[in-house]
This record gives structure tokens, C-alpha cells and sequence, in this order.
């Protein structure tokens, strides 16, 4: 598995998520050596395609106090020298010294390095967010009781319905493609979908209340059969469960990229899931009087799963985006 990146690492690949529209971004990506076919391991990978031919731009990225010498230089270009890396940029974020900017700009290597932002000339939207901050909430979605509305059956006169207390032995099929589970399993997949979970997300924003209600019709057609074999026309399911929320205000830092305006703040262990040492970055790039870009990166090994995030306006709780 690729290691987990430092703050630093996560931040320069938060930058290029916002910047190279239309390619991939991978962190911590194995290429191929040609030479010997191991495979090396690369901070951040840019793929894209040019004029009809693939392109890989490899990033490497050294958090460190003191600039980067000529000997990291010289390390990087032994590495990538067998690598597919078509463009290689070197980013570090105390800088470089001379000898190793003069290696790297003999080598046709871009060097890059994170500054203060100083005066900038923020937009105001930005200045607004530096001010307030943000309040980052993750959101976890869980059902409690669920019940379905169906079609009884008569049957030699006689009403059949399902037992509530077998509910969970009865299997769902749906009209769309005929796949079956177990009805237990839906109240999760209800809640998996962005589709329902995002009203509910919304109304915790707005009013805070943890309770939660949902209703799904099902298409037309789907059925559930009971332990004994009995078929039941299905309407709709319901499903009640609470939300719960984990809260952390972001506050930012402002630094200069190579000529682009960034701010960005982390958050760790947000999530209870994310291993000590996970980040969460949500990064702003201010291109002056260019549309902003924003991305939030995510640590690749959390899965989610029925959690949302939402960000919100540290001064105004029912503002958000």
C-alpha cells in the first residue's frame, strides 16, 4: 500500500486536483522502472493526454525546515531516469539552495517552493473565509428501525401478511434487474445514496435535529418473499435513525505557489476511522480575477461510507456549500 502522506505532500496534491482540469491526479502512485520492472514509488502522478499522446508529469515533495540541497537533486534525477516521467517538478517547502537550483534548471526540472503570502491582494470572498474560518462537520448516518408497506395476499380466503419479527429474513428483489438481498441490507443502501443522505444532511444544517425519517418508493414491480416462500407486492420502505455529527473549525494559512494565491487548513482524525496521522485538507487557490478553485482531499485508506461532509461559514451555521 503507498504510504500515507505528510500535510505538506497532501497539500501540493490538493493544489494540482484544482489545477489540472481535464487530467488524473494520483498521490502515491507506483510507476514502473523500466529497466527493472520494479515498481518505484512517486509522490504525486499527473496523467493527461497532449495533442494524442499520454503525458506524466511526476511530482516529489519534501516537507522540511531547511531548503533542499543538490544532493536531493541528484537523488531525483537517478530515480526518474528509468521512470515514465516525461516533466518532473520538485517542490520544497523551505525552498532550494543556489547549487541545487542551478542543477535542476540544467536538468530542465521546475523547482517550486511555498512563501508567505505577505500583501497579497486577496479577493474578498477569501479575505471573508480568513476572517470567520470554516467549520468543517462530517456527518454519520445510521438506521435504527425500518418497516415496508405492501400488498397483502389472500389466499384460500385467508389474509396473509409478513411476520414483523421475520422482517429481516425476507428478500428483496427489485424490478430494475432482478438482483436480490436480503431486506436488512437496504436500510444501508438507502443511506449510502448521496440522493438521501443529502436532504438529510441539509435539515441537520438548518435546524440541527438528529431524527431523521425516510421514505423509499420502490420501482414498480419489486417484490419481497417471505421465509415461507410467499411473494409480496412492495410499495415503499421507511427507515428512522439519527445522525450524528463531529465538528472542527478550520482555520487557514495563506502562502504564495509560484505566482497563485493558496490558502489551506487541515484537519486530523475528523473521522474516527482515519488512522492517527490521517489529514483532511480543504485548500482555496485565489487566481485574482479568475474564478477561485477549491478542492478537498481526502485520506485515501478512510472509506466513508454512509458519512457526508459538509462546510460551513464558522459566523453563519445556515450557510453552506
Amino acid at each position: 500500500m503507498p504510504k500515507r502522506s505528510n500535510e505538506f505532500q497532501q497539500l501540493i496534491y490538493s493544489i494540482q486536483q484544482c489545477l489540472a482540469v481535464g487530467a488524473i491526479v494520483t498521490e502515491s502512485k507506483f510507476l514502473i522502472d523500466r529497466q527493472t520492472g520494479d515498481k518505484v514509488e512517486v509522490d504525486i502522478v499527473i496523467e493527461s493526454i497532449v495533442n494524442g499522446f499520454p503525458i506524466t508529469i511526476s511530482i516529489e515533495v519534501r516537507d522540511r525546515g531547511r531548503p533542499a540541497t543538490i544532493e536531493w537533486i541528484r537523488e531525483s534525477i537517478g530515480k526518474h531516469l528509468t521512470l515514465p516521467t516525461n516533466k518532473l517538478v520538485l517542490v520544497s517547502k523551505a525552498g532550494f539552495t543556489k547549487s541545487a537550483l542551478i542543477k535542476a534548471t540544467e536538468n530542465e526540472i521546475e523547482t517550486l517552493s511555498l512563501e508567505q503570502a505577505g500583501n497579497y491582494p486577496w479577493s474578498d470572498s477569501t479575505k471573508q473565509l480568513a476572517k470567520d474560518g470554516i467549520t468543517l462537520a462530517v456527518f454519520s448516518l445510521s438506521w435504527q428501525t425500518y418497516s415496508v408497506d405492501y400488498t397483502t395476499i389472500i389466499r384460500n380466503g385467508q389474509k396473509l401478511t409478513i411476520d414483523q419479527n421475520s422482517l429481516n429474513d425476507c428478500i428483496f428483489t427489485g424490478s430494475s434487474d432482478g438482483s436480490t438481498k436480503k431486506l436488512v441490507e437496504i436500510p444501508d443502501l438507502m443511506l449510502a445514496d448521496g440522493n438521501v443522505a443529502k436532504p438529510i444532511m441539509q435539515k441537520w444544517i438548518k435546524d440541527e435535529k438528529a431524527d431523521f425519517e425516510v421514505t423509499w418508493r420502490v420501482p414498480k414491480g419489486s417484490y419481497l418473499t417471505d421465509k415461507s416462500g410467499n411473494i409480496f407486492a412492495l410499495d415503499q420502505i421507511k427507515v428512522v435513525g439519527k445522525s450524528s455529527v463531529k465538528k472542527e473549525v478550520m482555520k487557514f494559512e495563506f502562502n504564495k505557489l509560484q505566482g497563485m494565491a493558496i490558502a489551506h487548513a487541515t484537519v486530523n482524525d475528523i473521522v474516527s476511522k482515519i488512522p492517527s496521522g490521517g489529514q483532511l485538507t480543504l485548500t482555496i487557490i485565489d487566481k485574482g480575477h479568475e474564478e477561485s478553485l477549491a478542492s478537498i482531499t481526502l485520506p485515501k485508506e478512510d472509506e466513508l461510507g454512509r458519512r457526508m461532509l459538509a462546510i460551513q461559514l464558522a459566523s453563519d451555521t445556515n450557510k453552506s456549500c
